[in-house]
Parts: C-alpha cells; structure tokens; sequence
C-alpha cells in the first residue's frame, strides 16, 4: 500500500498517515457491504462504548439500526438544515 499524495510506501509514512490509510482501506471496503456485513460492522461499532457518525444517502442502509437495545437517530442533512430522518 502506498500513501497516494507523497508517493512513500505506507510503511513508511507517519502513524498518523498509516492510521489515515487504514481508515480510508476500511471505509472503501464498507461502501460494498451487504445488509450482513452493514449488520457486522454496526454490532462492531456498538461496541466501542462511543458515539459513531455513520453517513450515507441510501436510508435504507441503516435499516439495522433499528433493533432493541440500540440508540441510533437518523437525521436528513440538507444545506442548512438537520432535521431528522
């Protein structure tokens, strides 16, 4: 893997580079997740004890939010505007 914009090889670049990396790995595999592996990544999610922003603009995807136990607000972002979903 290789850091696009300085042209290194990820291993060696900055942690925080690497972790930027990372994170951009992980969030292009999600983009292909199927309602399982949405259902998968959100239990992994819960459990970090955190609040988690999850975007998206199909609503649909986060139909597996919706289950007991679970605290999740779905808000609609519209330019100047948050109401919600």
């Amino acid at each position: 893997m290789r850091h696009g914009p300085k042209d290194i090889e990820a291993s060696r670049g900055s942690t925080g580079e690497q972790k930027a990396l990372l994170i951009g790995l992980v969030l292009a595999h999600a983009r292909h997740f199927d309602p399982r592996g949405r259902e998968a990544l959100f239990a992994d999610l819960r459990t970090l004890g955190a609040g988690v922003w999850v975007p998206g603009a199909a609503p649909g995807q986060f139909v597996d939010l919706n289950q007991p136990g679970v605290t999740a607000d779905l808000l609609h972002v519209s330019p100047g505007r948050i109401d919600r979903a």
